[in-house]
């Protein structure tokens, strides 16, 4: 079993999950839920990684790196706890892992899983300009099947929103739409982006844009939170989306709705908690 300094096992289910399998070798996939801060709240990230490795399996690689191994990859639902990503924590190493993966690409510069890499450093930096170059050459780079695919969406959404590329961002979010009904977070940042372009156009904000606004958070409660989704962030397929709506509701004049998801909200995330 394999942990970072930065993490540790939730550990309820541990000893019967991991101890108690009787199988033939495999690479164990463990979900790891990164913290992260925002607007005053702790919130979580979840990527299934490989830790839990039979005796003789070796990493390969500067950073992020990766067991050698042909074996089966298996989900094991332990879950780990990650705080490298909180604010205090980041500052005390911002620059280290950006400059190990500008030097891996040197030699490697079209490894989607690389560039990818680097687009979340920067983009935990909030430094979205490069974050989003990166995002998209590992985008072009990349195949539809990376296991990344998923969580270098959502983030590249998050960026091209966080960098006033709005319309670019929205015929990204439409080459991409067909692929991702199954994600709350595809819907979440689809909307957080589509709000932010209501605001800079009033005109059609209330009849074009404001709608699909309230569809696309609509569906994240449809479809629940989706923590098996690489990069999946808790809460987006419920109390994050709830308490949205409401602050849209409340934008548009209906009370008594932002007052429902308001309370909605509050009780999803005391369920979370």
């Amino acid at each position: 079993l394999i942990l970072d300094a930065d993490e540790w096992l939730d550990a309820a289910s541990a000893e019967r999950d991991i101890l108690g399998l009787e199988r033939d070798p495999y690479i164990g996939l463990l979900p790891v839920g990164s913290q992260f801060d925002l607007s005053d709240q702790v919130e979580i990230s979840v990527s299934w990684l490989p830790r839990l490795l039979p005796r003789g399996v070796r990493y390969e690689g500067r950073i992020h790196e990766q067991p050698v191994s042909k074996l089966p990859r298996l989900r094991v639902p332990v879950f780990v706890n990650h705080d490298g990503y909180r604010a205090a924590q980041m500052a005390g190493k911002r620059g280290r892992n950006e400059a190990l993966l500008v030097e891996v690409l040197k030699d490697d510069p079209h490894n989607a899983g690389l560039l990818y890499q680097l687009g979340c450093e920067y983009q935990v930096s909030d430094a979205f300009e490069k974050s989003l170059h990166y995002l998209l050459e590992a985008y072009k780079h990349g195949k539809p099947d990376d296991v990344f695919r998923h969580a270098l969406v959502v983030r590249a959404l998050f960026s091209f929103k966080k960098t006033g590329r709005h319309s670019e961002g929205i015929q990204f979010a439409d080459a991409e739409f067909a692929n991702w009904q199954h994600s709350p977070d595809f819907f979440f940042a689809l909307g957080d982006l589509m709000l932010e372009w209501a605001g800079l156009n009033p005109d059609t904000a209330r009849e074009e844009l404001i709608p699909i606004v309230e569809a696309s958070w609509l569906k994240c409660l449809e479809l629940g939170d989706q923590p098996y989704l690489e990069g999946s962030v808790k809460g987006r397929g419920s109390h994050l989306a709830a308490l949205n709506l409401a602050i849209v509701y409340a934008g548009m004049g209906d009370e008594e709705k932002s007052r429902q998801y308001a309370e909605l909200g509050k009780k999803l995330r005391q369920k979370k908690s």
